[in-house]
């Protein structure tokens, strides 16, 4: 079977890192909220669906990294970046088939060596010093669809997204905290809201993302 690219990733869809990194953006976390709001009710089934399935396979590498360490990382990038294919199906008003939700795997090796060596960087941050950890963990939060639109090896993609959105850095420590309480409040209701929350914090930062790199927002 012939393997397709990424939606998005076609030459000239977005504006160019260097680009990007001289010209500046705006973040706005209401509209990205907002917007990534939309793009959900436009395909709610879908994208609950797809929560349920990612849920359940990364229980299932949860378990499995008490035993073998590392294996929970290697779905969480392609996972991840089912959210944001299908959000810019969305957008796009492309095909929506469920099908597609499963397209970051062909992205695997780049998104795999983005989680790890993230994770890892965000974690002895942590370890050595609260502060950097914090900012690493909000600097590296647009990566997956740098490596996805951009097709991006993990460091150079692990590197943009870290100098662009320092840039703006306390607009996305914002969006970050903003969507963590939408998620808790997806927990408060008996876990069932998160089925909702979850693709919606996705879609939100997948309208982060357009506010940073499309040509026209």
């Amino acid at each position: 079977m012939e393997i397709l690219d990424i939606p998005g990733s076609e030459p000239g869809a977005w504006r160019k890192p260097e680009e990007i990194l001289e010209n500046g953006y705006q973040i706005s976390i209401g509209d990205a909220i907002s917007e990534g709001f939309d793009i959900f009710k436009e395909h709610v089934g879908g994208f609950v669906g797809y929560t349920v399935v990612m849920i359940i396979i990364s229980g299932v590498a949860s378990y499995i990294s008490t035993r073998i360490p590392f294996v929970q990382l290697l779905v969480g990038g392609p996972l991840a970046a089912g959210f944001f294919v299908m959000a810019q199906q969305v957008k796009t008003n492309g095909d929506t088939d469920f099908e597609l939700f499963f397209k970051g795997f062909e992205k695997f090796l780049p998104l795999f060596l983005y989680t790890l060596v993230s994770t890892i960087f965000i974690v002895i941050g942590a370890f050595l010093l609260l502060i950097p950890g914090i900012y690493l963990g909000v600097a590296y939060s647009l990566g997956v669809p740098f490596v996805l639109f951009y097709k991006l090896d993990f460091w150079d993609a692990m590197e943009f997204c870290r100098k662009i959105v320092t840039k703006e850095w306390w607009s996305f420590l914002g969006l970050v905290i903003v969507l963590a309480f939408i998620n808790l409040g997806g927990i408060l209701a008996f876990g069932i809201g998160v089925l909702f929350t979850i693709p919606i914090s996705y879609c939100a930062m997948y309208a982060a993302f357009r506010q940073v790199a499309a040509s026209r927002n």
